[in-house]
């Protein structure tokens, strides 16, 4: 992902036994108030590792549990029309898999779906919303978006 500066590297479509590198990105908008305790989550899926490159565009950055696996990024205040006049918020980090012999035809999961809670500072109430699973089948990659196959290959 060289337009981020976190450059990955690996086989596309993974390959058993040998790493591919993924860079995740959680880009966060509001519409018409301000939220604030906002707070993204997802989890690591077994096999899926954390390579510890991480970068944002606000003063905090998401943190690994290694204990738990999860991936949290505690943002705290987001202006009304982040994402429509001005920019979004984001956080860009990296995490790797290693395919097994088990994984060999399938889109392997890699991060569980994204989770994304905060209160809306206008009518007080709790907000959350959830983003799918993300699989090694790439969807919403235009750099490998047109590659048909992406399963786990021999």
């Amino acid at each position: 992902d060289a337009k981020s500066g976190i450059i990955n590297e690996g086989n596309y479509p993974p390959q058993v036994n040998h790493t591919t590198q993924y860079t995740i990105h959680w880009k966060v908008y509001a519409t018409a108030t301000d939220v604030s305790n906002v707070l993204v989550a997802a989890f690591l899926q077994s096999g899926a590792q954390w390579t510890g490159k991480v970068k944002s565009n606000i003063n905090t950055v998401p943190q690994y549990d290694p204990h738990s696996g999860q991936v949290t990024w505690a943002i705290g205040r987001v202006p009304a029309n982040t994402g429509i006049v001005t920019k979004p918020i984001e956080a860009i980090f990296q995490i790797s898999h290693t395919p097994s012999v088990v994984d060999v035809d399938k889109d392997v999961k890699i991060l569980t779906a994204t989770r994304i809670e905060g209160k809306d500072d206008f009518t007080g109430i709790m907000l959350s919303n959830e983003d799918k699973m993300l699989t090694t089948n790439l969807v919403d990659d235009p750099t490998v978006s047109n590659i048909r196959n992406t399963r786990v290959r021999p």
